[in-house]
């Protein structure tokens, strides 16, 4: 975690993310969260991040991984 801000029912976390994939490739990525509150509970959750990295990096892993794994892990979701 690289910051937080809270005013009021507004909590704000500034975040950078750093891992190695299956394939190899080494995925870093910032991230920023806006998440508000109402009577103790979280209401609302958005998040920012660059997606079109994410999806080329993560979809390169999962290119990596054998066509039977990967058939069972659509299964799964």
């Amino acid at each position: 975690i690289v910051s937080t801000t809270a005013e009021g029912d507004r909590v704000t976390v500034e975040a950078e993310g750093d891992c190695m994939l299956s394939n190899g490739v080494r995925y870093r990525n910032k991230y920023h969260w806006v998440v508000l509150f109402r009577d103790g509970k979280v209401r609302q959750l958005k998040e920012y991040y660059d997606s079109k990295y994410a999806a080329e990096c993560i979809g390169a892993a999962l290119d990596a991984i054998p066509r039977e794994r990967k058939s069972q892990a659509e299964e799964l979701s």
